[in-house]
């Protein structure tokens, strides 16, 4: 299948994937370089949000959004993505450099707690060792 193209150039393949990339999404890296995001992550990964699934390109120079994304594996996780696009020496967008912040861990209470619950499990309810593992305060377990 054939990449849409933009300004001569192929847009969507992914060009760089770095290890917190492989650790979010659950693909590594040889998988999806060169590929068409919407074929690696879904139509489309990013939601509404896509920059390149219009007529026209959606970001200006930057976007900030967050989106829910399922693993590989089928797990949900809560991103958080800063899109910035990319000018060749025209000045005119040739495509977008995506960061991916995974904050599921901030914003998912109930991840939190299976987390303490199962350490506490494992210490066999010693609340001292569930904060030293989990880095907390005793006060909060």
């Amino acid at each position: 299948m054939d990449m849409p193209q933009r300004n001569g150039y192929e847009v969507r393949h992914i060009l760089f994937f770095n290890q917190e990339a492989e650790k979010i999404t659950g693909y590594r890296r040889e998988e999806v370089l060169g590929k068409d995001c919407h074929d690696v992550f879904g139509t489309p990964f990013c939601g509404e949000h896509c920059a390149f699934c219009g007529d026209e390109i959606q970001v200006k120079d930057k976007k900030e959004y967050t989106i829910a994304v399922h693993t590989r594996s089928g797990d949900l996780r809560r991103v958080e993505v800063t899109v910035t696009v990319m000018r060749d020496e025209q000045g005119e967008i040739f495509g977008v450099l995506s960061f991916l912040r995974d904050t599921t861990d901030l914003f998912c209470p109930q991840i939190r707690a299976d987390q303490v619950t199962a350490t506490l499990i494992k210490t066999g309810g010693n609340k001292a060792k569930v904060a030293i593992l989990l880095g907390v305060g005793r006060a909060t377990l």
